[in-house]
């Protein structure tokens, strides 16, 4: 996986973009997801997105805690990265969907921050 790359692709005019995946995530994780990522200009399904990505890339852990339970939301995410979250979670005891709510709580309840910086770069001919 590239690390510059992100965890989702845009949508795009013909159709083409991640499909959602249904994690199972309790309303009042849900809703401390939204409200905090809202604080970011960002959506709640990025943030999950993103996270589930850094997690793959070993910069951020999940305790051994499966937030489970709650109705089904939905969440967008990148078949590549989806699918080495899957893998690694499947070595710790968790469900997919439990890890992913794991990180939401954690991100909900200020254990995981997000910083983003952009930069532009112009390139000549």
């Amino acid at each position: 996986m590239t690390h510059g790359r992100l965890p989702r692709t845009r949508r795009l005019v013909d159709g083409n973009y991640d499909r959602s995946r249904s994690v199972r995530i309790p309303d009042d994780v849900w809703d401390g997801l939204h409200s905090k990522a809202h604080r970011q200009d960002i959506t709640g399904s990025y943030v999950v997105a993103l996270l589930a990505q850094q997690y793959v890339m070993g910069l951020v852990s999940i305790p051994a805690v499966d937030t489970n339970g709650g109705r089904s939301r939905s969440i967008r995410i990148s078949d590549e990265v989806y699918e080495a979250f899957r893998e690694l979670t499947k070595d710790t005891g968790l469900t997919t969907s439990g890890a992913l709510a794991t990180l939401a709580r954690m991100y909900a309840d200020d254990e995981i921050d997000l910083r983003f910086s952009v930069s532009a770069i112009q390139r000549f001919p």
